[in-house]
């Protein structure tokens, strides 16, 4: 699961150590990446369900309201493979990112794509693939979807990271 905006600065603040603890409440084998809102654990509840319920645990227990964006193995793992720029990613990872969805995602660059050029935007299952090639931090492209969307992007680092970790999760002994 993707939080959106926590643990910015002092913006949203939920220490990860408490979080994995509230979480075995609702599956086992929690872990978690960082400390910016991604988690993994072994859940029967389907993920609109625990999308729900981690929201609301998030708000009772800290006044946090931000989107919580559920994705299962096969989902993380189509995000993957679907990568438009798979050479980019490869050779830095930083270039790309992904803005997870919680709708199809079209947006902002579909009427007028050449005017964030040279950053690219592509549409993928359940994502938006970004790409920056003078980096995230000079982007003039928006990450954050449109009006109203709930959306949260990682970099393609983080989100290898959370698919290595949902592994170790799903293929646990």
């Amino acid at each position: 699961m993707l939080l959106r905006a926590v643990n910015l600065g002092s913006h949203h603040k939920v220490p990860m150590a408490e979080w994995r603890t509230r979480l075995a409440a609702l599956g086992t084998d929690v872990r978690t990446h960082l400390q910016s809102g991604q988690a993994v654990l072994d859940t029967d509840l389907p993920p609109d369900a625990l999308a729900q319920a981690v929201h609301d645990d998030l708000l009772a227990w800290k006044g946090v309201d931000t989107p919580v964006l559920v994705r299962d193995g096969a989902a993380l793992d189509a995000v993957v493979a679907g990568c438009p720029w798979p050479d980019v990613a490869a050779a830095d990872p930083t270039k790309v990112h992904v803005a997870f969805t919680d709708e199809p995602a079209r947006g902002w660059w579909h009427d007028d794509p050449d005017r964030w050029l040279p950053e690219r935007a592509q549409d993928g299952p359940g994502v938006v693939y970004l790409l920056f090639p003078d980096g995230a931090g000079r982007a003039r492209m928006p990450t954050a979807g449109k009006p109203g969307q709930r959306a949260t992007a990682r970099n393609w680092r983080t989100v290898l990271a959370v698919q290595a970790l949902l592994n170790r999760v799903v293929d646990k002994p």
